[in-house]
């Protein structure tokens, strides 16, 4: 009795020394360094399919299918379909996996379509990350589950990201969690850091479903509940003895797999985000600056950049010494790179674009702007105005009468004055009059169009925007408005 009481409390002393050691590995174990260029590569093959290809009523008639027009497999070819997908995960079908699997593809219809719409941005990030880690592809499923795929979501227990990691976990696993900054949020370092954590799990149980399971529970639960089996290690061996949410996990995540595996079979549709996600590359920032600033000057919505930046926490980018990497679209990284000292000299000054406020439609009063609506023509808005079309055609420089939906129209005598620059601070002249045009000049002359930056005209031309107010003597970006006539230095 005495031995045996012996050998017991040594068992407990071992598992006691390999659960600190397995949580203490997970927090602080050492993340290796990622070759980002073959992330890079993954993003820019993220590109959404056509969206067109299947009309919206098309889409809702596929999800509203009733179950007697959808596939019925018996539970033996249900089986037999999971063992069929190529995965280094041994999926087990039970009974509780299928009850997962039919409610899944009958039930939550609407649900699974906006994740393969989502995946199809995401996924091919973790592809690529998983196969340089040499770890199971289909790991790439666990994110449906924890997260829907929606990178800043936040649970009632305070996990967040599209990986749900827990606070003092991230820390741990080295992402930043400041008042500026959430890399839980981030894409691909939190893809980084739950690999890293999943890694190690497995070195310790050498089973991904028992490490699936530490992931949901933390190791600490699933050491003591492995302590609580009377025979067997594997996750359906303790499954009883894990907390309910845990139980439901691992079924859940098997479920998932075959489900996205099987949705053409299941004829669930693909309802893509509202929201743009083209490639996208990052770009070092070394100061701190506005999303709102840098999106103006490369003439995109502020609201997009902030999508594919979803770790800030503010507009504000923060200053780190190692420097912040911000993603922006692919195709605009040209004019970046071109405009980037300008950027930067120009960062403390909150300049106007008029484009931005394009869309919203109707009268702005302050600006004494109109947008453009559906029915609207030229002489209906100079007769709601009480002016005419010659005035209109004049303010705006319009050369036809032909009208777009949602174009900002000047409707006052203001000539598209910003409204950010009062009249004590504007000059009686601004840029340079018609009458001081030099043929010698070894400039070129522009005239600023209706919203226009001086980003875009620095872009056009190739120059600084510091040599154009220079050149123009303006010693704020705001005054450059509508109508003014500038010197474009040449190169």
């Amino acid at each position: 009795m005495k031995l045996f009481r012996f050998f017991l409390l040594g068992f407990f002393a071992i598992l006691t020394f390999f659960s600190v050691k397995a949580q203490r590995g997970f927090f602080y174990s050492h993340i290796p360094d990622w070759d980002y260029s073959h992330v890079d590569s993954s993003i820019q093959s993220s590109i959404m399919k056509d969206t067109a290809v299947l009309t919206d009523d098309e889409i809702k008639a596929m999800i509203r299918l009733p179950q007697s027009e959808l596939p019925q497999p018996s539970d033996e070819e249900i089986s037999a379909q999971l063992e069929a997908i190529p995965a280094l995960i041994n999926f087990q079908c039970n009974d509780q996996v299928i009850a997962e699997i039919r409610s899944m593809v009958y039930s939550a219809r609407n649900y699974m379509a906006k994740l393969r719409g989502r995946a199809e941005y995401y996924f091919p990030i973790f592809e690529g990350m998983l196969a340089q880690e040499g770890l199971p592809i289909e790991l790439k499923y666990l994110t449906l589950i924890e997260s829907g795929l929606d990178p800043q979501i936040t649970s009632y227990a305070g996990a967040r990201g599209l990986w749900q990691i827990m606070p003092a976990t991230a820390r741990g696993l080295g992402l930043t969690l400041d008042s500026w900054v959430d890399e839980r949020c981030d894409p691909i370092k939190s893809t980084q850091a739950a690999l890293a954590y999943l890694k190690a799990a497995n070195r310790t149980y050498d089973d991904w479903l028992v490490s699936l399971a530490s992931y949901n529970a933390g190791p600490g639960t699933v050491n003591r509940a492995i302590s609580r089996t009377a025979s067997g290690r594997t996750y359906w061996d303790i499954q009883p003895q894990l907390p309910r949410e845990t139980q439901k996990y691992v079924p859940k995540y098997i479920a998932m797999v075959y489900a996205m595996h099987y949705a053409d079979y299941y004829k669930i549709p693909i309802i893509y985000p509202s929201y743009s996600t083209a490639p996208s590359i990052p770009v070092e920032i070394f100061s701190p600056l506005k999303i709102s600033h840098i999106a103006a000057a490369l003439d995109i919505d502020s609201a997009d950049l902030a999508r594919l930046n979803p770790s800030l926490n503010t507009d504000w980018i923060p200053y780190y010494q190692k420097g912040f990497y911000l993603n922006i679209p692919s195709d605009k990284s040209a004019r970046f790179y071109a405009l980037e000292q300008d950027i930067y000299l120009t960062s403390d000054t909150l300049f106007f674009v008029l484009r931005d406020d394009r869309v919203n439609g109707g009268y702005d009063e302050r600006k004494n702007i109109y947008y453009v609506q559906q029915g609207d023509y030229l002489e209906k808005i100079a007769m709601n105005f009480s002016v005419s079309v010659e005035e209109l055609m004049e303010w705006n420089d319009l050369e036809s009468m032909m009208l777009e939906l949602g174009q900002g129209l000047v409707v006052g005598d203001n000539k598209g004055l910003n409204p950010y620059i009062s009249d004590e601070e504007r000059p009686d002249e601004v840029g340079v009059q018609s009458d001081e045009y030099d043929e010698n000049c070894q400039c070129t002359y522009h005239r600023v169009r209706f919203g226009e930056s001086i980003f875009d005209i620095a872009y056009e031309y190739g120059v600084r925007v510091e040599d154009i107010l220079r050149e123009n003597t303006i010693t704020n970006v705001l005054l450059v408005e509508q109508g003014i006539n500038l010197k474009i230095p040449k190169e």
